[in-house]
C-alpha cells in the first residue's frame, strides 16, 4: 500500500444507523441541558420576589394529583411565574425538562424516562381574531397519547400548560365532547385572583429587590385595596419605571390612564416606536422578529403611512427604523427569544385606549377587519371597562360605518350585524343614513351579493331575500341590528 494511501473503513448500515441514534441522543441531551440553564437563571432571578400564593398551592396540587395543570390567565397573571416554579421543582426531583409548542417537539420525549414538559402558550393565536385550527388539534391529540401512554407505564410524564383566557374558551369549544379541559386540572388566575395578604407580600419583595424608598404600612395597605389589573405586573412596573413611581398611589388607582399620557407622548415624539406598538396590537400582542418584514408587508401600507407620518412605503426600511427602535426602548416593549411583546399587559390596554384619540379617523379604512369585529367599541355599546379594545368617540361612527358598509359588500352581513356598534343607537342613525344615502337599493344588492359569495349561508341569505321582499330593504336592516350572536 502506497504511503500517501489510508486503509479504507467500511461502515455497515447498521453502524450507521447506531451512530445517527447516537448524534440525536447527544444533540437532544445538550438542548434539553441548555434549556435547564436558562431556567435557572430565570428562576434565580425570581427568588427573590417569588410568594407562594394560593394559586401555585392549587396548581401544585393538581399537577401531583394529575400528572397535568393548565394555567388560565391573562399576559401579567403570574401564570409564566407559577409554570417555571412547578417545572424546576420536578427537575430538581431529577426528571428530564422538555419544552413542546409543536406537535414535531414529542419526538423528544422518550417513552424510557421521566419527564417534565412545559408548554407554555402553545396555542398562542397568530392574529387578534385567528382560533386554534389542525395544528392544536395534532399538538393536544399527541399529548393525550402520551398521557395514557406514561399511565400504564413505569415512567412518569407531568405535564405544565399555561394559555391565555380568549384562547382557553376557544379550545373548550373546540374539545368539549372530551375531558380534556376539565375544570379539576385547571387553575384560572382570574377567577382565583390575589389575597390581600398575598398582593402585600408581592409588593414588599419588588420594594426590597429595587432598593427602593420604603412605603409605610397604610401607603400599601391602601395600594393592596385598589382593583388593579394585573396586579403582580403592575408592581414591577411601578419599581421599574421612574415615571410610574413618582406618580406614587394614584399610579394603582388607575396604571391604564396613567399609561395613556404616555401613550400620547410617544405618538407625537416618536413615530416609530408607536407604530411597533400598534403593530404588536393588531397582532396579538406577539411579533416573531424573523417575520417581522412579512406582518410589515401585510399591513396596509396606507395605515403604515398614516402610523409613521412620512411617504416611506419599503417594507425594508420600516423594518429597519422598528428595529432600531426595539434596540433602544426597552420600557415598554421587549424582545426575548425572537419575540417582541409589550413589557406589561396594561400597555397593550393602553395602546387600545389611545387609539381613538391618537389616530386619525380615516385610520378604520385600514384597520384589519378582523381586529374591527373584535376590539372596536363604541360609546353606549356595553364596552366593559376590562375588555381591551378601542372606544371610538363619536367623530369617528362615520368612519366606522362606511368601513362596515364595505364589509357587507363583500359578503360579511351575519359579522357585521353581529358587532357591538349596533346596540349605540347613535351609531346606527349613522350607519342607516350612509346606507340610505348612497343608493336606496343597496341594502338589497348587499343581501345578493351574500347570496351568492358565501355558499354555507346560502339558505340563511335565501330567506333574508324573501324577508326583504316581504318587510322592505330598510326595515329589514333596522331589524337586522338587533340579532344577537
Amino acid at each position: 500500500m502506497a504511503e500517501d494511501e489510508k486503509p479504507h473503513v467500511q461502515l455497515n448500515i447498521g453502524d450507521v444507523e447506531c451512530l445517527q441514534i447516537k448524534t440525536c441522543i447527544c444533540e437532544r441531551e445538550t438542548k434539553s441541558k441548555c434549556l435547564e440553564d436558562k431556567l435557572k437563571a430565570r428562576i434565580e432571578e425570581d427568588d427573590t420576589i417569588f410568594t407562594k400564593t394560593n394559586s401555585y398551592e392549587n396548581a401544585k396540587d393538581i399537577l401531583e394529583k394529575n400528572n397535568i395543570v393548565i394555567i388560565v390567565g391573562s399576559s401579567g397573571d403570574g401564570k409564566s411565574f407559577i409554570a417555571r416554579r412547578l417545572v424546576w421543582n420536578k427537575i430538581k426531583d431529577g426528571l428530564n425538562y422538555r419544552e413542546v409548542t409543536r406537535t414535531p417537539d414529542w419526538d423528544q420525549i422518550s417513552y424510557n424516562e421521566n419527564h417534565i414538559v412545559l408548554m407554555e402558550d402553545a396555542f398562542q393565536k397568530k392574529s387578534c381574531c385567528s382560533k386554534p385550527k389542525a395544528d392544536s388539534y395534532m399538538l393536544i391529540a399527541t399529548l393525550q397519547e402520551h398521557m395514557e401512554h406514561f399511565r400504564t407505564s413505569e415512567h412518569i410524564l407531568y405535564v405544565v400548560i399555561t394559555t391565555r383566557p380568549d384562547i382557553f374558551s376557544e379550545l373548550q369549544k373546540l374539545f368539549e365532547n372530551r375531558p380534556f379541559f376539565d375544570e379539576f386540572v385547571t387553575v384560572d388566575l382570574n377567577a382565583m385572583g390575589l389575597k390581600f395578604a398575598e398582593k402585600v407580600e408581592i409588593f414588599r419583595k419588588h420594594e426590597q429587590k429595587c432598593n427602593g424608598l420604603k412605603f409605610d404600612d397604610k401607603s400599601v395597605t391602601k395600594i393592596c385595596t385598589f382593583d388593579t389589573p394585573s396586579f403582580p405586573n403592575c408592581v414591577e412596573m411601578f419599581f421599574t419605571n421612574a415615571t410610574a413611581y413618582k406618580r406614587g398611589l394614584e399610579f394603582f388607582r388607575n396604571p391604564t390612564q396613567f399609561l395613556n399620557t404616555e401613550i400620547v407622548k410617544i405618538f407625537r415624539e416618536d413615530k416609530a416606536l408607536y407604530t411597533l406598538m400598534v403593530l404588536l396590537a393588531m397582532n396579538d400582542d406577539r411579533l416573531l422578529e424573523c417575520n417581522l418584514l412579512k406582518t410589515i408587508e401585510s399591513t396596509n401600507r396606507d395605515i403604515l403611512k398614516v402610523l409613521l407620518d412620512s411617504n416611506t412605503d419599503c417594507p425594508k426600511q420600516i423594518k429597519a427604523m422598528l428595529l432600531k427602535v426595539l434596540a433602544k426602548s426597552q420600557s415598554f416593549i421587549q424582545l426575548l427569544n425572537g419575540v417582541v411583546k409589550f413589557r406589561y399587559k396594561c400597555i397593550s390596554h393602553a395602546v387600545c385606549s389611545s387609539f381613538g384619540e391618537t389616530m386619525p379617523e380615516e385610520a378604520l379604512l385600514y384597520l384589519p377587519i378582523e381586529f374591527i369585529f373584535q376590539k372596536v367599541f363604541v360609546d353606549g355599546s356595553n364596552y366593559s371597562k376590562d375588555e381591551e379594545g378601542i372606544v371610538l368617540p363619536r367623530n369617528c361612527y362615520l368612519y366606522l360605518a362606511k368601513r362596515l358598509v364595505v364589509e357587507l359588500e363583500r359578503g360579511c352581513i351575519q359579522q357585521v350585524c353581529k358587532h357591538n356598534a349596533f346596540k349605540s343607537q347613535c351609531f346606527s342613525c349613522y350607519f342607516i343614513t350612509l346606507v340610505k344615502e348612497n343608493d336606496k337599493k343597496q341594502i338589497r344588492f348587499m343581501l345578493q351579493i351574500t347570496e351568492r359569495s358565501q355558499k354555507n349561508w346560502s339558505l340563511w341569505n335565501g330567506s333574508l331575500l324573501y324577508w326583504s321582499a316581504a318587510v322592505g330593504e330598510e326595515n329589514l336592516l333596522l331589524r337586522l341590528q338587533y340579532l344577537q350572536p
